[in-house]
Order: C-alpha cells, then sequence, then structure tokens
C-alpha cells in the first residue's frame, strides 16, 4: 500500500516530501531553528511575563481577602448592633468561652 501510494504521490508532486526536507536553504516543515541564545531569551522573557502576572493575581486574591474581612466585619457589627453589645464586650464574651472550653478540655484528660 505505502509504496503505491508513494508511486502515486510522486507522480503528482515531483518532488517527495524527503526530498523537500534536505534541500539546501529550505526547511518547510519545522520552520527556521532558533539559537540556543534565542530560547533562553524566550524563556526570560515569559518567566518576566509570569511573575507579573503572579504579582497583579497576589493583589488581587489580597484585595478579595479584604473585601471578605469587611464583610465579615459588617456582619459582626450589625449582630453586635443588635444585641446592643459593644466590641470589647463581645470580645470579653468570646475569650470567656475559649477559657472554658480550654479548662473543660483539661479536666477531660
Amino acid at each position: 500500500f505505502f509504496e503505491k501510494f508513494l508511486g502515486i504521490f510522486s507522480q503528482a508532486c515531483p518532488y517527495t516530501v524527503i526530498d523537500i526536507e534536505f534541500q539546501e536553504g529550505i526547511n518547510m516543515a519545522r520552520g527556521q531553528r532558533k539559537t540556543i541564545e534565542e530560547k533562553i531569551s524566550e524563556k526570560e522573557n515569559l518567566i518576566e511575563s509570569l511573575k507579573i502576572r503572579l504579582k497583579s493575581e497576589q493583589r488581587e486574591l489580597e484585595e478579595l481577602h479584604k473585601e471578605k474581612r469587611e464583610v465579615d466585619m459588617k456582619a459582626l457589627h450589625e449582630v453586635l448592633e443588635e444585641a446592643n453589645i459593644t466590641a470589647v464586650d463581645a470580645a470579653d464574651i468570646i475569650r470567656g468561652y475559649l477559657q472554658e472550653r480550654e479548662d473543660s478540655v483539661e479536666e477531660n484528660e
């Protein structure tokens, strides 16, 4: 089959793929080969671009964390206001709860 295909192909096209690849000055299948210096330069540029992208993504993440803290603080503020409790009183209540929990764990050991 392959030999028959090559026979038909060579009649339709005076050059075979192999002939074209090995002709001097023609490098159709691969394009121009890059030097090692060009490859290094491209990788360095890619890394710099990725560093810039990473910094941008980190800034966006920080903004999202900040936004979440603000939403959480607003929700806490609303609950404290509804309960008529100050932030200092709420902190004392939470500290007392944590201390009680810690004491109960120590008793069970």
